[in-house]
């Protein structure tokens, strides 16, 4: 039984787990689960061992058909030898099986085996909370046993104890196929006793199983440990689920993520967010950018590009993962990570307060405040002279939303002001000039074709390169996800996109208003150095500015761990690389919905707390999500309006859902749409109010 079937038995029974103190003063005997406690596969699911074996039978023409067929073959030998030899079959049972019904030679059947105990071997991994608990034990000189219920044969799983470091000269190895009697009917326990020669009362048990690593143990008088661990978290197991992946390929990613967590949260304890987080950043974060990476490369080479640049902050993970498949791929590809920001590139490009500057500088109409517009103008609040400039529209508090009147006015003022052009322009004009000087050092004005590489969105920072660089149709531009807003014309050169592209109605990733789906993919790509908010010239190089972040803030959330994570699963998935599928966009959408439109409550706690920067200059972060509130007449206003309000300001409203108390929000959501026009005229009276 996994933890699938554990809702069923928590009724009626209580399971300690790892974090309860059980060991600290027990001096028996330290018995251990191996498969899925003590050991892990680098796979998800175990029997896609019997795929990766066909394939290597198919390889040496050991069989004539497809892998995933043979795999469906293996397992029926396994249920022909269940079923005519009982519960303790063994690996020679089944592999008679299957000799069987393939018509195989003795020298073939022979050869297949040792195909199998090697791939058996090659993706076996020690999981770390046990190592330290079994090290734990030694040092406290019990006993170490290991008792599993398993056809394969007792030297075998020694020999995989013994290569991940676990098994010792003098422990104890109990495998039910030997014994003829296991843990799921509980005649091992008395056997264990007997040959150990002690008392139940001296063993202490730890495994994955309800049944047999929990009740029956504790039913022989055994103290006994529920460690889940070792079993696929939720999230893991969804990648096995979604059906627009090759099966072996979702299998093998799902394997990697839980191998990076086991490894990242081996030192957390049990209930600590941080867990959560990492099991994020492993089953969700890292399949995606991992998918998008191959989608580069193949991208890369049907274009016979050999340049490529990452922009902005975001590259940096991008970079990470597109580095990590590339090899023996796209070898001769030059990869490079280029300082640039929305801040450096657009006020470069800029010559006048035309529609499209204006467009910019008005951005996120919701949520631009004084502060955001005079940064992104290159004014300083604290400068009465650049508030000036802005004229009487300009409200006194620079926190507060502009309203849309307000933003109105001065988009308006902004026609005719001289003095307000001068100003703003004279600062856009010295950005250029430093601008286009790195990215003539960087390479972006050679003769020779190159791609870009960003999350998205708008596609706008490709656009100012373009006319920087005086690239104007030669850039290929390579996103995760464009919207509608994204240029069309081939003017600055293509545009294409892996996840969703909003310019095509086929290509729309189908979520309601509200998914946050860009706001959590940019949060999966954060990292430690600030924006880029200039640049200087030292030495004969131009050098990037880096704005100063609280990178202390980030690591408590845990953005480190997150990134362990991401270094954890390419190490798993380098030595073995899956196959390279050309489309997963399908598969890489369904994984991003499940998260944003359908989170697990804790994922929606652990994540939505992400101090997201909501600013264009990011200046200003806010969480991601955070609880609805209806505590004054103004929250009810909003509410009735269709409109959330929350503690903070934030963008999930899925993951808000979540973390929300369910009478609120389902208040929330069932009188917003038929009483807008009554929360519109609350909001007003509110306002009139002072509340």
């Amino acid at each position: 039984m996994k933890t699938s079937d554990y809702n069923s038995h928590k009724a009626h029974l209580t399971l300690p787990t790892l974090t309860d103190d059980l060991t600290t003063t027990f001096s028996g005997v330290s018995s251990f689960d191996v498969f899925d406690t003590a050991l892990v596969r680098r796979v998800g699911n175990p029997q896609a061992i019997f795929e990766i074996v066909g394939r290597t039978l198919v390889a040496r023409a050991l069989f004539s058909g497809d892998a995933a067929v043979y795999r469906v073959i293996r397992l029926r030998a396994e249920e022909d030898a269940r079923r005519r030899r009982g519960l303790h079959y063994s690996f020679a049972h089944i592999h008679a099986e299957l000799r069987s019904a393939l018509n195989w030679s003795p020298e073939t059947s022979q050869a297949a085996q040792q195909i199998e105990l090697t791939a058996e071997r090659e993706t076996m991994v020690a999981v770390p909370a046990i190592a330290h608990r079994i090290a734990e034990a030694r040092r406290a000189n019990r006993r170490i046993i290991f008792v599993s219920d398993m056809y394969l044969p007792k030297w075998f799983i020694g020999e995989l104890l013994e290569n991940a470091g676990l098994f010792n000269a003098g422990d104890g190895l109990y495998v039910s196929v030997e014994v003829g009697a296991g843990k799921q009917d509980g005649r091992i326990f008395a056997e264990i006793e007997r040959k150990e020669g002690l008392s139940s009362r001296a063993f202490q048990h730890i495994g994955n199983n309800c049944a047999a690593d929990v009740e029956r143990p504790r039913q022989a008088g055994w103290r006994a440990q529920y460690f889940e661990s070792g079993d696929l978290g939720p999230a893991e197991a969804y990648l096995q689920t979604v059906p627009t992946a090759p099966r072996l390929f979702s299998e093998q990613l799902a394997g990697a993520s839980r191998l990076a967590r086991l490894e990242v949260a081996a030192g957390l304890k049990h209930g600590d967010p941080l867990v959560k987080r990492v099991e994020m950043a492993a089953a969700i974060a890292a399949p995606v950018m991992y998918c998008f990476g191959l989608w580069l490369c193949e991208q890369l080479r049907s274009r016979g590009l050999r340049r490529v640049y990452f922009l902005s902050r975001d590259g940096y993970v991008l970079k990470k993962f597109f580095d990590l498949v590339r090899p023996g791929w796209l070898d001769d590809v030059d990869s490079r990570y280029l300082y640039v920001s929305r801040g450096t590139l657009h006020p470069a490009a800029f010559t006048r307060f035309d529609e499209d500057t204006l467009e910019w500088i008005f951005a996120e109409p919701g949520r631009l405040t004084a502060f955001r517009l005079m940064g992104r103008l290159g004014l300083a609040w604290d400068d009465v002279n650049d508030r000036q400039l802005l004229g009487p529209a300009l409200p006194n508090s620079k926190d507060g939303v502009l309203s849309r009147s307000v933003q109105a006015a001065l988009r308006q003022g902004f026609v005719g002001n001289e003095a307000l052009r001068k100003r703003v322009f004279a600062g856009f004009n010295a950005q250029r000039i430093a601008t286009t000087a790195y990215l003539q050092q960087e390479g972006l004005k050679d003769p020779e074709p190159y791609a870009i590489v960003d999350l998205g969105w708008n596609g706008r920072m490709q656009r100012s390169i373009s006319q920087i660089a005086e690239h104007r149709s030669s850039i290929a531009g390579l996103y995760l996800g464009l919207t509608e807003k994204t240029p069309n014309d081939g003017k600055f050169g293509s545009y294409s996109a892996f996840l969703f592209d909003g310019r095509t109605p086929a290509g729309r990733l189908k979520t309601a208003k509200g998914g946050a789906q860009a706001q959590i993919l940019e949060s999966f790509c954060c990292e430690f150095s600030g924006t880029t908010v200039g640049y200087e010239k030292s030495t004969g190089q131009w050098r990037p500015i880096r704005r100063e972040i609280d990178r202390e803030g980030l690591r408590s959330w845990g953005l480190q761990a997150v990134h362990d994570t991401y270094d954890r699963f390419g190490a798993t998935l380098a030595d073995n690389l899956p196959d390279k599928p050309v489309e997963l966009g399908a598969f890489v959408s369904d994984i991003v919905t499940r998260c944003v439109r359908r989170p697990y409550a804790v994922e929606a706690n652990a994540w939505g707390s992400f101090p997201f920067e909501s600013d264009q200059n990011e200046v200003a972060s806010v969480v991601l999500a955070s609880p609805v509130r209806l505590r004054s007449i103004q929250h009810l206003g909003n509410a009735l309006r269709g409109r959330f309000t929350f503690a903070k300001e934030c963008y999930w409203l899925d993951g808000s859902r979540q973390i929300s108390n369910p009478i609120e929000f389902w208040l929330s959501k069932m009188i917003g749409l038929p009483a807008r026009k009554i929360g519109s005229r609350l909001v007003k009276l509110s306002a009139s109010l002072g509340h």
